[in-house]
């Protein structure tokens, strides 16, 4: 659930038709903060491209969801959750719109490996950040070396030390030789 924040009274909504998105009003949209973010993957196989991402999804138990992507703020207050797609934990209506740091890769290479991967760590400060990587015949545990750099890094702009409080999803899956598409998402969904 996201929990509204009314912004200083006189600002000026100029988003059109995303105030119809986080229930905006003009002259003081509310803020929407994020109080779970769920961890989840998948990888599927498809006769298309698109087919192996949806495939993805589903076996994420985010097929039904508009993802929307967003970039990589965790906030203080959300807790961070594996989510088990075969339960209803999230507990959405199809085409419910969901913020999301997400990964996708995909190929019709037979016996080529494809990854997805999103990890994070929450910082001193209490927020957290997220970074995401997908990619091609990389081990896991190169793809997470990668990752925590990345976070590393990003902590290091914001002059912010790491706390312990750390996630990594990762799903990879190996292109199969019968024509069809192989893929792997990987994504941090904010609710």
């Amino acid at each position: 659930m996201f929990v509204n924040r009314e912004a200083p009274s006189g600002i000026e909504s100029a988003l059109g038709p995303l105030e119809q998105f986080v229930g905006m009003q003009r002259g003081s949209p509310p803020r929407q903060i994020a109080e779970q973010l769920w961890l989840t993957g998948g990888a599927a196989t498809g006769r298309t491209k698109l087919g192996c991402f949806d495939a993805s999804l589903q076996e994420a138990g985010v097929h039904n969801a508009n993802l929307i992507r967003v970039s990589s703020i965790v906030p203080a207050q959300a807790s961070v959750a594996p989510l088990d797609p075969q339960s209803n934990e999230l507990d959405i209506e199809p085409g419910t719109y969901l913020p999301a740091v997400y990964a996708f890769a995909a190929s019709d290479e037979p016996g080529e490996s494809v990854h997805a991967a999103v990890a994070g760590a929450r910082l001193a400060e209490g927020y957290g950040i997220n970074v995401e990587h997908h990619g091609r015949d990389m081990e896991q545990v190169d793809v997470r070396e990668l990752c925590e750099d990345m976070i590393a890094e990003m902590a290091a702009n914001r002059n912010a030390m790491l706390t312990e409080e750390q996630w990594f999803e990762y799903k990879q899956t190996t292109v199969p030789s019968d024509g069809q598409w192989g893929g792997a998402v990987a994504a941090m969904v904010y609710q």
